[in-house]
């Protein structure tokens, strides 16, 4: 049992005494100890300080001390302390956040920490950096587990003569899931996000009838959808309702999508006004823009915001403008693969040093019946609505939509700066395919050649998963596993059979298309964090033509523990790849 007392709550001008107290009970009741039936006793005792420097100015420090004694196991008594000291930038008292960072951080509480920081004398950015250390050398997790919950431990591992980035925040909203939370807990549970298109957006099938003239009976039924497709709040990014209502909503969910990225990763974004923060946006679909060509009225009352309203460049540009940020700002569409490329222009920028910082998206959303139509007659989609890569069922993809971001740094500059690194990048490659079998076929040769580009400076006996492209579909697949098998193949002809899986978030959530590479970015990042692979749904039986037996590749079929690999007694740091390939030729890994 845990008694809380709040002893006191220091605070200046944003926070009253009864908000501070209600926020502390509310952390306190997300604690979870374990071991509980041989505690005898403990108290707790939190402090909050909240230092503001000038009117509306950032919250510069979140301290949140808890002081455990007196523990009893068995016969024997150990004395512990236990300090999370969070650097919090935001502009007012969120007590959601104060509870999403005590979640992330929650895992410190599994096992005694023997001994803690006790001196603060340094300041705050010397005392995070003791703090990170005593966590290293004293939580107890067994190898594997204490790898994969403190990431920033695997640095240390990796080539201080490589231009590496590290990823330091990501939020998303995918169907079935408005947060990144919801978003791992139905991949862990093996949700299918699916729904109908009659049921989720009717207004698709109304706007058939306008386009086409006729009844929607030979359209596809599936489809995965976003809850808050139609949601904007104007009045907080200081745009009136009329050309609120003339943008893209891509537009509108990449200036929400960027604020919460923002904070997520420890800042407030007033203070990165004026920066050098690239914004690089993977986005393909104009299906608001069709919506609006067939309705005059609307075009006529709101001609004077139509063009940037409806502009693709927008979707970046406005983001930068309203943030004022100073880099890059690019618009980036490769259709399928047009989130991932974008990474990849931001990895370059950031090495380039054309910024400091970068915002990385991928934007999808549907309204428009004539995209589907055009899909479904070509024979692209699933006649059931799932996605059944690698399956000898498969049949083509299911179309989604999806809104997600990464926030990026120069791995140094995020070390320098206390940033939480949740993982690193290594490399990112992109090519084309050149000249195929026709306009949409993918190249053998070309998704070979990229990943050895990927991977020529690696071991790839160290990869441990592969984020498939893996659309399910009976040409697609076999071409995607062969290609990785010769790639592998050629730089370690010795690999072992069966040493890294292969799966792909489609099967969950569809193919989110231009959000599509994002999405398996930060399904790999939760994976590495969580220690646990996903399993792939919707397969039951190989398809017949993938040649799966030729390489190293297995397909996670069910939850895996995802352990660390040994060399010569040495934990390897979890590593995976991502794959996006456009149906145009742009391929991404």
């Amino acid at each position: 049992q845990v008694q809380i007392a709040v002893e006191r709550a220091d605070y200046y001008e944003e926070a009253e005494d009864e908000e501070i107290e209600q926020a502390a009970e509310r952390i306190f009741d997300k604690i979870q100890i374990v071991n509980s039936e041989y505690m005898k006793w403990f108290e707790v005792l939190l402090s909050f300080v909240f230092a503001i420097i000038g009117y509306m100015a950032p919250i510069w420090m979140l301290m949140f001390q808890a002081k455990m004694r007196q523990i009893e196991m068995e016969d024997e008594v150990m004395q512990f302390q236990t300090i999370i000291l969070m650097l919090m930038r935001i502009e007012r008292v969120n007590v959601e956040m104060i509870l999403e960072w005590l979640e992330r951080y929650a895992n410190i509480f599994k096992e005694p920490i023997s001994r803690c920081v006790n001196n603060y004398e340094a300041g705050a950015w010397e005392a995070l950096e003791e703090m990170k250390e005593e966590i290293y050398n004293n939580v107890s997790y067994g190898d594997a587990e204490k790898e994969s919950c403190l990431v920033d431990k695997d640095i240390d591992e990796i080539s201080e003569a490589e231009d590496l980035v590290a990823i330091i925040g990501f939020e998303g909203c995918f169907p079935g899931a408005r947060e990144v939370e919801g978003f791992w807990d139905n991949l862990i549970n093996g949700k299918n996000t699916i729904g109908r298109i009659d049921q989720q957006r009717p207004e698709i099938l109304s706007e058939f009838k306008k386009v086409y003239g006729e009844e929607p009976d030979d359209f596809p039924q599936y489809a995965g959808f976003v809850d808050d497709y139609n949601t904007f709040d104007a009045a907080f990014f200081g745009i009136s309702p009329r050309e609120a209502e003339s943008m893209d909503p891509q537009q509108r969910k990449a200036l929400e999508l960027t604020w919460s990225l923002i904070e997520s990763s420890g800042y407030a974004p007033s203070s990165l006004r004026g920066k050098k923060c690239g914004v690089f946006v993977g986005a393909h679909s104009n299906d608001y823009s069709e919506l609006t060509y067939f309705n005059q009225n609307f075009l006529k009352e709101s001609s004077a915001y139509i063009d940037s309203g409806l502009h693709m460049s927008m979707i970046a540009n406005r983001v930068s403008r309203w943030f004022d940020f100073h880099g890059p700002s690019e618009t980036i569409n490769t259709a399928c693969s047009s989130s991932l490329v974008a990474l990849y222009h931001a990895v370059q920028a950031l090495q380039n040093e054309e910024c400091d910082m970068a915002v990385v998206e991928g934007i999808n959303m549907i309204f428009s019946p004539i995209p589907f139509y055009g899909t479904y007659k070509a024979g692209m989609l699933a006649s059931d609505g799932k996605c059944k890569t690698f399956d000898e069922n498969a049949d083509g993809y299911v179309r989604s939509e999806g809104y997600a971001g990464i926030f990026i740094k120069r791995l140094a500059d995020a070390q320098r700066d206390g940033d939480t690194i949740w993982a690193v990048i290594k490399r990112a490659v992109i090519n084309h395919d050149g000249s195929s079998s026709s306009l949409r076929a993918p190249n053998l040769n070309s998704q070979k050649n990229l990943i050895i580009d990927a991977y020529e400076r690696e071991n790839v006996s160290n990869v441990g998963y592969i984020e498939a492209h893996g659309t399910g579909t009976k040409l697609g697949d076999p071409i995607e596993i062969t290609a990785l098998n010769e790639a592998f193949l050629q730089l370690n002809p010795h690999i072992s059979k069966k040493s890294c899986g292969i799966g792909t978030v489609k099967s969950n959530i569809g193919h989110s298309e231009a959000c599509a590479g994002i999405a398996g970015v930060i399904k790999v990042i939760l994976a590495i964090n969580e220690h646990m692979l996903p399993g792939n749904l919707n397969y039951n039986r190989l398809n017949p033509y993938v040649p799966l037996d030729a390489g190293p590749f297995y397909i996670v079929d069910k939850n895996i523990k995802w352990n660390n690999k040994m060399d010569k007694e040495k934990l390897i740091p979890l590593m995976a790849g991502v794959s996006s390939f456009g149906f145009g030729g742009t391929n991404a890994h």
